[in-house]
């Protein structure tokens, strides 16, 4: 079944052979009509130049001939005319046999009548034009029609078309031209269009006859028929597309068969090489092509083989990495299991003991983390708690992170106070010459008073809730952090704990997660989160903490290692016993 949107359809391919004919026949075809097209148009440019030179030397020479005192004369007759005579047909006509019965009128039509018929021109006219119409004085026409053209009558009807002083109306853009000759801005063109009446087209040269003042009195009009002009150049132009045609046919053939045999045969030949070329890899069989083309067919060749060698090559050098990539992922992954196996991981971490309930967690952001946390009792009534941050990540954070932890329980498990214990530990971490840094925080808490005694080496603030309150944050004193600076000393606070209160400590990768839109998590949120939370253990307190980062980083990548301890304290054990015995009884 064929997938919907066309998925399904093979797209068709096709051959050098085929891509090199068409490319071959539509570069024909362009240059084909490319060549007809200049060639008519230059041999029209070149026609019409000649045609326009002729026409305005007899129009030139007509008008120097004609009186503009005549022309004058008989527009005067017309302007005689009472209104009421002019639209009679009887006077208008016997004052036109007058005009054409004048001696001058007579010679001038004689005149126009031989140049018409000397030079074969079409028309011949005498005009005064105005803004409304044109007035023709003279109009003459030559017709020499071949057999069947045109009738008797219609001879008749050309020829007394117009009469002195008849009135006719422009043709289309004939105006613009009288008015550009009135006023002196034609530019001696031809004035080309086409005489539907008799199937004919007309160039038209158009030359004043000016009065002694300058000013123009009439226009004379001479028309070339140039249409067997248009004929012949139509015909030239096939004849060139003919002449054309056959040479690129025999040119395109002879082509062909040099492309064929120089470049679509090597390009075959490597085509199929290439085709073997994967296969061949695996392979004790290297990759050789005959081609010997002398040009950059064989260059590509030559460069297939050399592509070849070096694919075997990148093969073997690949093969060698992927194997030490497997045994560095395998180490790695051991790291991963050694580094969580440090951490105290087994909840509950201290089944027997009522009086408080701890919970941590440590989401590394690559495989191993700089981050740890750690807990553990230093006798029956106290317990220690510890979390911190290397600077970095990867494996040189999650070595300084092992020998950081170890530091810091050793030392607390000596009886030093978590101020010493930060001291001894800093010394320590400024020998090493990778110039890291950790941040800490250390505390000791007194599981039958609930006295909290902690000290903080540039770690985030821990975030304390009272029973019947909220979370706050305490901003406890910083030190300079771990592997700073060598001889630091750290300030000690003490915090009280009561029966109900929770004590939540992190590391910077909840306050500065990012979301997409590269905006931080915030103390602000995680305070929110905490107090948000319906929760009643230390696990359940974590887990709501997680869950709103999680909602609030979105799809964007983990950032920072991801460290979280939280503690709740409920007092001494030996109340709480006495006090779940009273609730008995009560029961």
């Amino acid at each position: 079944m064929a997938q919907k949107g066309g998925k399904g359809k093979r797209r068709r391919k096709h051959t050098i052979t085929g891509r090199s004919l068409l490319y071959l026949v539509l570069m024909g075809f362009l240059m084909i009509v490319g060549a007809s097209v200049a060639a008519g148009v230059s041999l029209f440019r070149a026609d019409v130049g000649v045609y326009t030179s002729f026409a305005y030397s007899y129009a030139n020479m007509l008008a120097s001939n004609i009186s503009a005192e005549d022309i004058d004369q008989f527009l005067e007759m017309e302007q005689s005319l009472a209104p009421g005579e002019v639209s009679d047909k009887t006077t208008l006509d016997e004052l036109q046999n007058r005009i054409m019965a004048d001696s001058d009128y007579i010679r001038v039509a004689v005149l126009l009548q031989s140049s018409a018929s000397f030079a074969d021109l079409r028309h011949i006219y005498v005009v005064t034009p105005n803004e409304k119409d044109i007035t023709y004085i003279w109009y003459m026409v030559h017709i020499d029609p071949k057999p069947g053209d045109l009738t008797e009558r219609e001879i008749n009807d050309l020829r007394n078309r117009y009469n002195p002083l008849e009135h006719a109306p422009y043709d289309e853009d004939e105006k613009e031209a009288m008015m550009a000759v009135v006023d002196g801005t034609w530019d001696n063109s031809l004035f080309l269009r086409s005489d539907l009446s008799n199937n004919s087209f007309l160039g038209t040269a158009l030359s004043p006859i000016y009065r002694m003042d300058g000013s123009v009195a009439a226009i004379v009009g001479v028309d070339l028929d140039i249409y067997d002009m248009v004929v012949s150049i139509g015909n030239m132009c096939l004849n060139i597309i003919l002449a054309i045609s056959m040479i690129m046919v025999a040119g395109m053939v002879i082509f062909y068969f040099l492309i064929r045999v120089r470049i679509i045969r090597p390009i075959v030949i490597l085509k199929k090489a290439t085709a073997d070329l994967v296969e061949n890899l695996d392979g004790g069989r290297t990759f050789k092509v005959n081609v010997h083309s002398g040009d950059e067919i064989e260059v590509l060749a030559r460069s297939f083989e050399e592509m070849d060698d070096r694919l075997r090559q990148y093969l073997q050098e690949n093969t060698a990495i992927t194997a030490e990539r497997e045994r560095l992922r395998t180490e790695l992954d051991l790291a991963t299991r050694i580094q969580a196996d440090m951490l105290p991981s087994e909840f509950p971490a201290f089944p027997g003991r009522g009086e408080f309930d701890i919970y941590a967690s440590m989401k590394p952001a690559k495989e191993v983390g700089g981050d740890f946390y750690d807990f553990f009792l230093l006798d029956e009534n106290h317990l220690a708690l510890a979390i911190a941050d290397v600077s970095g990540k990867g494996v040189p954070a999650a070595l300084v992170m092992m020998m950081s932890m170890i530091m810091l329980r050793n030392f607390t498990m000596t009886g030093l106070c978590p101020k010493e214990v930060l001291a001894k530990v800093n010394d320590q971490i400024c020998q090493n010459k990778e110039e890291m840094f950790v941040t800490a925080w250390i505390g000791i808490l007194d599981l039958q008073s609930g006295v909290l005694t902690a000290a903080n080496a540039g770690h985030e603030y821990p975030m304390l809730k009272h029973p019947d309150g909220s979370f706050e944050l305490v901003k406890d004193p910083h030190g300079l952090v771990l592997g700073g600076m060598e001889g630091m000393q750290y300030k000690e606070y003490e915090m009280k704990l009561e029966p109900g209160s929770m004590l939540f400590v992190y590391t910077d990768g909840v306050p500065e997660a990012t979301d997409q839109a590269e905006e931080l998590f915030g103390t602000e949120r995680t305070l929110d989160a905490l107090n948000q939370a319906d929760a009643r253990t230390a696990k359940e307190i974590l887990e709501a903490v997680d869950q709103a980062v999680s909602r609030f980083v979105g799809e964007a990548p983990q950032f920072d290692d991801l460290t979280m301890l939280c503690i709740a304290w409920s007092g001494r054990a030996k109340e709480n016993e006495e006090g779940r015995r009273e609730e008995e009884e009560v029961e």
